[in-house]
């Protein structure tokens, strides 16, 4: 599946979702960290991007940018992060949504 972001260091992007469902250890100083479930895409990321949204071509949600390398670009599922935040993907317009009252 091709997908896109939008980087801080790298701007826009596009990639290939390479495997999905994998395992991956991320060294941080001198720990290492494994994370289970990712998803690999082929390289479109660079240092500063993390926390980029990763979007199909229709602008769907389909993760969440945390690691990467010269050969790779790894999110977490965007569903996964959502369940873990207890939060939900607000997709509409804001300028469409209702604004609060104040007062």
């Amino acid at each position: 599946m091709q997908v896109f972001k939008s980087g801080r260091t790298s701007g826009v992007t596009e990639g290939v979702i390479t495997q999905v469902d994998v395992e991956v250890n991320v060294k941080y100083d001198t720990r290492v960290a494994r994370y289970t479930n990712q998803i690999m895409i082929s390289p479109c990321s660079k240092p500063g991007d993390s926390g980029s949204l990763i979007l199909d071509f229709q602008r769907n949600a389909v993760g969440l940018l945390f690691s990467g390398s010269d050969q790779v670009t790894v999110a977490s599922p965007i569903r996964a992060v959502l369940a873990a935040l207890n939060v939900e993907l607000v997709t509409t317009a804001l300028a469409a949504a209702p604004r609060p009252e104040t007062g």
